[in-house]
Protein backbone atom coordinates (compact mmCIF):
# COMPACT_ATOMS: atom_id res chain seq x y z
CA UNK A 1 0.00 0.00 0.00
CA UNK A 2 1.43 3.42 -1.08
CA UNK A 3 -0.25 6.33 1.12
CA UNK A 4 0.78 8.72 -1.28
CA UNK A 5 -1.61 7.39 -3.79
CA UNK A 6 -4.38 8.21 -1.95
CA UNK A 7 -6.55 11.52 -2.95
CA UNK A 8 -6.29 12.17 0.51
CA UNK A 9 -2.93 12.42 0.87
CA UNK A 10 -0.12 14.88 -0.41
CA UNK A 11 3.53 13.44 -1.19
CA UNK A 12 5.99 16.04 -0.99
CA UNK A 13 9.06 16.43 -3.06
CA UNK A 14 12.33 18.62 -1.92
CA UNK A 15 14.05 20.57 -4.66
CA UNK A 16 16.99 22.48 -4.44
CA UNK A 17 17.61 25.87 -6.06
CA UNK A 18 18.54 24.33 -9.95
CA UNK A 19 14.37 22.76 -9.62
CA UNK A 20 15.39 18.99 -9.33
CA UNK A 21 14.93 16.66 -6.88
CA UNK A 22 17.10 16.41 -4.08
CA UNK A 23 18.56 13.09 -3.32
CA UNK A 24 17.47 13.19 0.12
CA UNK A 25 13.88 13.84 -0.93
CA UNK A 26 11.44 11.20 -2.40
CA UNK A 27 11.75 10.68 -5.51
CA UNK A 28 8.77 8.77 -7.19
CA UNK A 29 6.81 9.74 -9.95
CA UNK A 30 3.14 9.92 -7.79
CA UNK A 31 4.78 12.83 -5.88
CA UNK A 32 2.22 15.33 -5.59
CA UNK A 33 4.32 18.89 -5.28
CA UNK A 34 7.86 19.58 -4.96
CA UNK A 35 8.58 23.02 -3.23
CA UNK A 36 11.83 24.68 -2.03
CA UNK A 37 14.27 22.69 0.48
CA UNK A 38 17.44 23.61 -0.36
CA UNK A 39 20.49 21.37 -1.57
CA UNK A 40 23.47 21.83 0.05
CA UNK A 41 25.66 19.72 -2.58
CA UNK A 42 24.16 22.41 -5.29
CA UNK A 43 27.05 24.74 -5.94
CA UNK A 44 25.56 26.12 -9.19
CA UNK A 45 24.56 29.03 -6.52
CA UNK A 46 25.78 30.87 -3.57
CA UNK A 47 23.34 30.03 -1.06
CA UNK A 48 22.01 26.61 -1.56
CA UNK A 49 19.69 26.67 1.50
CA UNK A 50 16.37 27.87 2.66
CA UNK A 51 16.52 30.74 4.99
CA UNK A 52 15.31 29.59 8.39
CA UNK A 53 14.94 30.87 11.79
CA UNK A 54 17.51 29.10 14.04
CA UNK A 55 16.85 27.96 17.90
CA UNK A 56 18.81 30.82 19.01
CA UNK A 57 16.39 33.19 17.33
CA UNK A 58 18.81 34.05 14.74
CA UNK A 59 18.17 33.31 10.75
CA UNK A 60 20.63 30.72 8.65
CA UNK A 61 20.19 28.07 5.77
CA UNK A 62 19.05 24.72 6.55
CA UNK A 63 18.09 21.72 3.90
CA UNK A 64 15.37 19.25 4.61
CA UNK A 65 11.93 18.19 3.52
CA UNK A 66 10.79 19.63 6.80
CA UNK A 67 11.99 22.88 4.59
CA UNK A 68 9.68 22.36 1.78
CA UNK A 69 6.33 21.43 3.87
CA UNK A 70 5.29 24.66 4.76
CA UNK A 71 5.31 25.97 1.06
CA UNK A 72 3.39 22.54 0.14
CA UNK A 73 1.06 23.37 2.68
CA UNK A 74 -0.08 27.13 1.42
CA UNK A 75 0.20 25.72 -2.15
CA UNK A 76 -2.56 22.71 -0.93
CA UNK A 77 -4.44 25.39 0.59
CA UNK A 78 -4.56 27.09 -2.53
CA UNK A 79 -6.28 24.11 -4.38
CA UNK A 80 -8.64 23.60 -1.95
CA UNK A 81 -9.86 27.15 -2.15
CA UNK A 82 -9.05 27.72 -6.18
CA UNK A 83 -8.44 24.05 -7.97
CA UNK A 84 -7.24 23.73 -11.25
CA UNK A 85 -9.50 22.52 -13.43
CA UNK A 86 -8.53 18.93 -14.14
CA UNK A 87 -6.05 18.47 -11.62
CA UNK A 88 -8.33 15.96 -9.79
CA UNK A 89 -7.49 18.09 -6.68
CA UNK A 90 -9.74 20.12 -4.25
Amino acid sequence: YIASLSDMVLSIAAVGPSGLVTAYSTQQPYNTIAAPGGDPTDTSVAVPDVLSTLNDGTYGGMSGTSMASPAAAGRSREWTTNPRPGSGRG
